[in-house]
């Protein structure tokens, strides 16, 4: 771990504070969340599957975070957010020898500040978008290890992100089922009604069977159930126009090449000679 590193996550905190000013302290508990569900059709998750994404430069995961920035945008104003980025963990070393006699989670989760443009401006929320996670040093891995072994200054609960984002990636069920994310059987409520909630709005997304499902839990005491409703269709709208507007397209985004390093090179001088060519 590096003193970049611990830089570039006290900044985030920072910028996290920022996101709760204007909302009341409450007890972030299990018990004050409720839950709403609403499905991308076949049809449009068969295009998102289809774009040619690699040739673009881009994800899935980059395209539905710019799309929820614009949500966010049209439903809040906000010009900015900043969310945790969760995930299982099993690809964070890049070495999926580590993992190969596991079973389960290794939940990896960081904090990432993301513009909020409107939808009409989607190439450039893109980009923005990829450059925001590509400016995450260490793909986010060590910032756990600093939180909690109390590299990190002191700070309280209230600090964490606003918003948790986690993409599940594909999934098949075995024996023809959807698999949905809510609501929670009884199995799967057994996690206790006090058990910590950080944040106050969670998006988990997941492709099952064709289709792409998109959860909201939000806190009952910071949102009425219209305006998350309201938050949750407009992130469908977003999705759906940004699936359409990539299909119509031959748009290609810029990533950076880790190859600076080698070359003695900073990111401005390496980004000018990428450019010119």
């Amino acid at each position: 771990l590096t003193i970049r590193e611990l830089s570039h996550w006290i900044d985030m905190e920072a910028k996290v504070a920022e996101d709760w000013t204007d909302f009341a302290p409450v007890e972030r508990a299990y018990q004050h969340f409720d839950h709403l569900h609403e499905e991308l059709s076949a049809t449009t998750t068969q295009q998102l599957l289809s774009l040619p994404l690699h040739t673009m430069n881009v994800t899935i995961q980059e395209v539905q975070l710019a799309a929820l920035t614009s949500a966010i945008y049209e439903w809040s104003g906000r010009s900015a957010i900043t969310l945790y980025l969760e995930s299982h963990g099993r690809n964070s070393t890049e070495d999926a020898a580590s993992f190969a006699e596991t079973v389960g989670w290794f939940t990896m989760k960081y904090p990432v500040a993301l513009p909020c443009l409107p939808a009409e401006d989607m190439r450039n929320g893109i980009q923005q978008t990829i450059a925001a996670l590509e400016n995450v040093p260490g793909n986010g891995e060590g910032y756990l290890c600093q939180r909690y072994l109390g590299e990190l200054p002191a700070r309280s609960r209230g600090t964490e992100p606003f918003i948790t984002f986690n993409y599940l990636g594909q999934h098949d069920t075995s024996e023809g089922r959807t698999f949905t994310i809510h609501p929670l059987s009884p199995v799967q409520q057994n996690v206790g009604p006090a058990i910590y909630m950080p944040s106050a709005l969670y998006f988990t997304l997941i492709i099952s069977e064709g289709i792409l499902q998109v959860s909201l839990s939000y806190h009952m005491s910071l949102f009425t159930k219209d305006s998350a409703e309201q938050l949750l269709r407009k992130y469908i709208t977003c999705l759906e126009q940004f699936i359409h507007a990539l299909g119509k397209g031959d748009d290609m985004f810029k990533k950076n090449i880790s190859v600076t390093a080698g070359l003695e090179l900073n990111d401005q001088a390496f980004k000018e000679i990428y450019n010119s060519l």
